[in-house]
């Protein structure tokens, strides 16, 4: 009689293991889910047509996804991430400063020049006018209804070549 009652809690015991498991398993498994979320978004050039294979980037290093063919993406990235950095051939790197609660970013991309026998300041001022004129292209983006946030939930960061002397 005692080695079935020693058989019996031998069997809760090993199911209570099990269960323990399977319980923590969940638990890790939502914790993780719950500190990520999901960004979306669709990226443009001046002309609005779709920008593809651009590359994300969080912590300007960490590749997090691409653009598709038509220019859209949808990334999972950590809670904490509030920037977004996008690169590709033929265009500027874009910073993008997410806004807390920000899960769409549409952008139009500046598209990248050469710039032969100019100061580093001069190719920073031209770089910063395209930039300023490529964010009044927004507006424009929306009302041709390829944009569907107003105003976006981001900053768009102009990230300047040269560094500033002190």
């Amino acid at each position: 009689m005692t080695v079935v009652r020693y058989g019996s809690r031998f069997l809760k015991s090993k199911t209570m293991k099990i269960v323990l498991i399977i319980l923590s398993a969940l638990f890790v498994y939502l914790g993780t889910y719950a500190q990520s979320r999901i960004v979306n978004g669709l990226l443009l050039d001046r002309d609005l047509s779709p920008t593809p294979y651009i590359h994300i980037y969080i912590n300007d290093s960490v590749e997090v996804g691409i653009t598709d063919a038509k220019g859209k993406f949808e990334i999972t990235i950590p809670v904490g991430v509030d920037s977004l950095t996008f690169r590709g051939v033929g265009f500027e790197p874009l910073l993008a400063r997410l806004i807390p609660g920000c899960n769409r970013v549409e952008a139009i991309m500046v598209l990248a020049g050469s710039y032969d026998f100019i100061s580093s300041a001069k190719v920073d001022r031209q770089r910063h006018r395209y930039f300023n004129k490529t964010n009044k292209l927004y507006p424009v983006a929306v009302q041709k209804g390829l944009f569907a946030s107003t105003p976006p939930c981001y900053k768009a960061i102009f990230q300047p070549f040269a560094s500033k002397k002190k």
